[in-house]
C-alpha cells in the first residue's frame, strides 16, 4: 500500500499486543466503522517480563518471548473467534526510528505523482538504513522496515492534504520510518503464528502515541512526548503537529528499582513496594529521608541523560515546554515530578520547568470504551484508538 493511499485497515475484531521492556500486554478490540464510534476493548491482560537485577540482553529477549507466549495462550483460551488481524506495538529497544524531511526544488513547475513520491521515499529509506544498520551489523543483524508513514506534504510553502496530481516548484515531505531487527520480528511472528493464523502488522508505540495525542489534544501543536518503559525512556519532539525528532536512552523504571534496592539494601520486590508507597505519598518517616536521598540521586541521573539528549537538539530547534508523559502507574508521578520540578532552564528558552500532562487511562475515556471488568490500561487504550483511526 502506498503512503498516500486512503484504503482503510481491515476492521472487525482485532488483537493488539503491546510489547514493552517490562511487560507484554494484549487486548481483543472491536474496531467499529462509525466516525464517532470509539473502539471497544472486549478483554485484556498483561504479563510481566522477569526483572533483571543486572541487565543482560539475551535473558531479556527470552523473557520477552515467554511473556508474548503467555499472552497468546491467554488469548487463545478466551476462544475469541475470528481475529481479522494482529497488530504488535513495539517500544525501544525493539526498533529504531527517524523522521526524514525530503526536499525537492525545480526552476519550473512539476506534477507530484505517486511514482515520484515512492522514489523519493525509497531513497530516504536507503539512507536511513545505511546510517542505522551499521549499529546492528556488528551483531550480525538484518533489519526490516516496519513503518513508513507520511506525516505532511508542503508545496510552495503550504500544507497540502491531497498532494498527488498537484503542481509545484518546491516540495517538502516529512516521513516517519522505523526499522527493527529481522530476528526479533521473526521471533515474535513465529510465536504468534503458533496460536493464530492472522496477518501480523508491526508499529512503534511512540508513533501511535504521537498520532493519538496530536489528534485528541488539538489545542497543542508543539509538545514533547515522553514514554518511560521498564528499561528505556523514549522521547519524541512535535513541532507544528509534526514529529520532527525521536530518540531514546537506557534509563527507565527498572533503573529506579535497582537504585532503591541497592541504596536501601532490599530486594527488588521491596524496592518496588517503596516506589509505590512513594508515588502514593505513604512512605514512613523512618525511611523517607533515606529513600528521598536515593531517589534524588536517581533523579539527577535520569535528568542528566534527558538533558544530554535534548541539548544536542536544542542547538537547532526550540524545545516545547508542554510534555505529555506516559509510564506505569507506580512510576508516573515520580517521573512527572522530575520533569515539572527539575531545573531545565538550560534546555527551555522561556521557563525553567516543563508543563507536564500525565497520560493515564482517564485521558482516553471518551475515545475508547471497555467491556465491564476490563482493566483500564492506558497503553492498550492508545493502541486501540490508533488502530481504530487507521480503520477510518
Amino acid at each position: 500500500m502506498s503512503i498516500f493511499s486512503r484504503k482503510k485497515e481491515e476492521g472487525g475484531v482485532v488483537a493488539i499486543f503491546d510489547i514493552g521492556t517490562g511487560s507484554v500486554g494484549y487486548a481483543l478490540v472491536e474496531v467499529r466503522g462509525g466516525e464517532d464510534t470509539p473502539p471497544k476493548i472486549l478483554f485484556s491482560s498483561r504479563h510481566k517480563i522477569p526483572f533483571e537485577r543486572h541487565f543482560e540482553f539475551s535473558r531479556f529477549m527470552k523473557g520477552m518471548t515467554r511473556a508474548i507466549e503467555s499472552c497468546a495462550k491467554d488469548l487463545e483460551n478466551q476462544k475469541p473467534g475470528k481475529i481479522s488481524n494482529i497488530h504488535c506495538f513495539l517500544t525501544s529497544p525493539w526498533y529504531a526510528s527517524q523522521t526524514r524531511v525530503i526536499k525537492l526544488s525545480k526552476t519550473t513547475p512539476f506534477i507530484f505523482t505517486q511514482k515520484l513520491a515512492e522514489s523519493l521515499v525509497e531513497k530516504e529509506i536507503k539512507l536511513f538504513e545505511e546510517s542505522t544498520v551499521s549499529k546492528y551489523a556488528e551483531m550480525g543483524e538484518e533489519m526490516v522496515i516496519i513503518e513508513n508513514k507520511n506525516i505532511e506534504v508542503s508545496m510552495n510553502g503550504y500544507k497540502i492534504v491531497a498532494p498527488v496530481g498537484q503542481k509545484c516548484k518546491d516540495l517538502e515531505m516529512s516521513t516517519f520510518i522505523s526499522i527493527a531487527p529481522e530476528s526479533i520480528i521473526s521471533q515474535i511472528s513465529e510465536t504468534l503464528d503458533h496460536y493464530f493464523h492472522s496477518k501480523i502488522k508491526f508499529s512503534s508505540f511512540i508513533f501511535a502515541s504521537y498520532v493519538v495525542c496530536r489528534d485528541l489534544f488539538i489545542s497543542e501543536n508543539n509538545f514533547i512526548l515522553i514514554d518511560v518503559s521498564a528499561e528505556i525512556t523514549d522521547v519524541a519532539i512535535i513541532k507544528n503537529d509534526i514529529l520532527i525528532e525521536s530518540f531514546s536512552f537506557p534509563i527507565g523504571k527498572n533503573f529506579l528499582i535497582r537504585r532503591i534496592a541497592s541504596g536501601m539494601a532490599v530486594s527488588h520486590e521491596e524496592a518496588l513496594s517503596y516506589l509505590k508507597m512513594c508515588s502514593e505519598g505513604h512512605e514512613g518517616k523512618d525511611i523517607s529521608s533515606k529513600l528521598s536521598l536515593v531517589l534524588e540521586r536517581a533523579k539527577s541521573e535520569w535528568t542528566k541523560s534527558m538533558k544530554e539528549a535534548l541539548s544536542s537538539m536544542s542547538q537547532s530547534i526550540s524545545i516545547p515546554k508542554r510534555a505529555f508523559l506516559s509510564a506505569d502507574a507506580d512510576a508516573l508521578c515520580w517521573f512527572g515530578e522530575a520533569l515539572s520540578h527539575g531545573e531545565w532552564s538550560d534546555i527551555l528558552s522561556t521557563q525553567s520547568n516543563f508543563e507536564v500532562l500525565n497520560i493515564n487511562e482517564k485521558s482516553f475515556y471518551s475515545s475508547c470504551s471497555l467491556d465491564a471488568g476490563v482493566e483500564h490500561d492506558p497503553f492498550l487504550m492508545i493502541e486501540s484508538i490508533y488502530k481504530s483511526r487507521q480503520n477510518k
